[in-house]
């Protein structure tokens, strides 16, 4: 949106010529999103989600999770019913010198995704290595593709 600026048409002139704003609807509906819901979400501007693939086998669901910087005391990894949910935080690098861009996330983040089928709670398996959280969910017996042989 355009800041109105101030000019003087002659040097005599008191009173100074404000430029028009023009209406951003975008900038004003941001504006009223957060004068309402900002109080009631404190969490949204220090939690990030991460980049994820969610891949879908036979036997099971495979979750993986970008968290370079991650250690794996830092992460929490539950599941109820069917939904998977990941919490954890990443800590800031350590740095000396100025920082001139940074595009990876840090901090306290928060995953979530709920699967269509039941899944076995009790074979999950997690790993974490070279900034990838791999969770391995798998279906239940019910859910799994049975191959039915035609005689």
């Amino acid at each position: 949106m355009p800041v109105p600026t101030q000019r003087r048409t002659h040097e005599t002139d008191s009173l100074p010529e404000v430029a028009s704003a023009r209406w951003d609807p975008i900038a004003e509906l941001e504006r009223q999103f957060s004068r309402v819901w900002r109080p009631f979400l404190p969490v949204v501007d220090t939690m990030f989600v991460p980049m994820s693939d969610i891949e879908e086998t036979d036997d099971s669901y495979v979750v993986e999770l970008d968290l370079p910087g991650a250690k794996k005391e830092n992460v929490e990894i539950s599941l109820a019913s069917r939904r998977l949910s990941v919490t954890g935080h990443v800590k800031p690098k350590d740095r000396t010198g100025v920082v001139r861009r940074q595009s990876r996330s840090e901090g306290e983040f928060y995953f979530e995704v709920s699967f269509p089928g039941d899944v076995d709670e009790k074979a999950v398996r997690a790993s974490l290595a070279d900034g990838v959280l791999s969770i391995r969910v798998p279906k239940s017996h019910e859910e799994r593709p049975r191959r039915i042989q035609v005689s």
